[in-house]
């Protein structure tokens, strides 16, 4: 066999071998938890949208640890106690490669936990994941285990994000839980769909998984077209020289959304296409001078 040939046939059994996992864990090994300290855990990505992990994901559990919680008719009680088993209860999952563990999805909540560990001295310092939710790949040399993480399960082309702010870089760089960056675009990008239906976010229909780091796509496309002037975006992947340049939220979400739409955009992941206003018109031009046009054919004055 040509050696090339063995390769690829090598790659393709990882494959195999990682969507079994993803099948077993979900039906048999779902409930196996372990603790992993964030300082311990690696992440599969640069960057998070931190207002979005502020805004959106901090307060939950902060609730459950100042006050008490109830999600889904389960109280979780005010306390370290309380936190903790709010932790487990939204378990994420994680792979075992051959230099530790790493985060596979989840990294918002991750991070807002590992930031309420910071502000609360008794919250705990450490993760709850589902263990072998993806395999256990520690018997991988590190080159191929890298490789497998890049093949994605046939539905996410990777189970990585090696853009930071839209630079490509390496899986070695990729930071621990605390070395998570914040990503203004990343943000934006999850605002503009879940606000203005700028694109739809992807689910394996077979495992209903979804489109790992969808988002991202979109903040890259986004990055130098939009920027939001004296919100700090140049230090958090934005900006300044963007084609749009607005002090107003409003007005870059509009023109993201907008952007998302047209044809540049037709290969990211939950493109939706909507024809500009300038085609509207055009089209609702065309259609009215045919209506005209077949009125008059039909009751036209005859000749005879």
């Amino acid at each position: 066999m040509h050696p090339s040939a063995f390769v690829a046939r090598c790659h393709a059994s990882l494959r195999v071998v990682l969507v079994g996992f993803l099948v077993l864990s979900t039906q048999v090994l779902g409930q196996n938890l372990i603790q992993i300290p964030f300082a311990e855990l690696r992440a599969g990505q640069f960057n998070v949208g931190l207002s979005g992990v502020v805004e959106f994901t901090m307060p939950r559990a902060e609730d459950a640890y100042k006050s008490g919680y109830n999600w889904d008719g389960v109280f979780y009680p005010a306390g370290a106690a309380g936190a903790e088993a709010f932790m487990k209860d939204k378990a994420q999952p994680v792979i075992l490669g051959p230099d530790g563990y790493h985060l596979v999805d989840g990294h918002h909540r991750t991070t807002g936990n590992y930031l309420l560990s910071e502000k609360y001295s008794d919250f705990p310092d450490h993760g709850y994941f589902y263990l072998v939710p993806n395999g256990d790949l520690s018997s991988l040399s590190i080159d191929d285990f890298w490789r497998t993480m890049q093949k994605g399960d046939g539905f996410s082309p990777s189970y990585v994000w090696l853009n930071n702010h839209g630079v490509p870089s390496t899986p070695s760089n990729l930071p621990f839980i605390p070395g998570l960056t914040d990503d203004a675009l990343r943000n934006l990008s999850a605002n503009v769909q879940y606000e203005l239906n700028a694109y739809t976010l992807l689910e394996d229909p077979k495992t209903g998984y979804a489109f790992y780091y969808q988002e991202f796509y979109w903040a890259d496309y986004l990055r130098d077209k939009v920027f939001l002037s004296g919100a700090g975006w140049e230090t958090a992947g934005g900006n300044p020289n963007a084609a749009f340049v607005s002090s107003s939220y409003d007005a870059v979400a509009a023109e993201a959304a907008r952007l998302c739409h047209l044809p540049a955009a037709s290969n990211l992941p939950g493109f939706v296409a909507v024809p500009e206003p300038s085609e509207v018109a055009l089209m609702a031009f065309v259609g009215v001078f045919f209506v005209a046009r077949g009125a008059w054919m039909r009751f036209k004055p005859s000749r005879g």
